[in-house]
């Protein structure tokens, strides 16, 4: 039916901008949704394009690492970990 629930817990870490944008993109009529191009124009997007140019988004190391690490994970550790963090 289109419907979708999401945590109330989990938006107090979602900012305004990207509550919007992923409405938007959830709408159930395609034809209701942003385009690409009209996603990208977005303020939630343009201001991570501008932080990025900036200088100001950084990668933490660890983070990176991390990243990386999780992406060699075997398929049951990473559905593990997914089960263990929205939990």
């Amino acid at each position: 039916d289109g419907s979708y629930t999401i945590s109330k817990i989990r938006l107090n870490f979602v900012s305004p901008e990207a509550r919007s944008l992923v409405q938007q993109l959830m709408a159930p009529l395609p034809e209701d949704r942003p385009s690409a191009e009209q996603a990208l124009r977005s303020p939630l997007l343009q201001g991570s394009r501008q932080r990025l140019r900036a200088g100001s988004a950084r990668l933490d190391a660890q983070l990176l690492d991390n990243m990386y690490a999780y992406s060699s994970f075997p398929l049951l550790k990473k559905a593990a970990l997914v089960a263990m963090v929205t939990r």
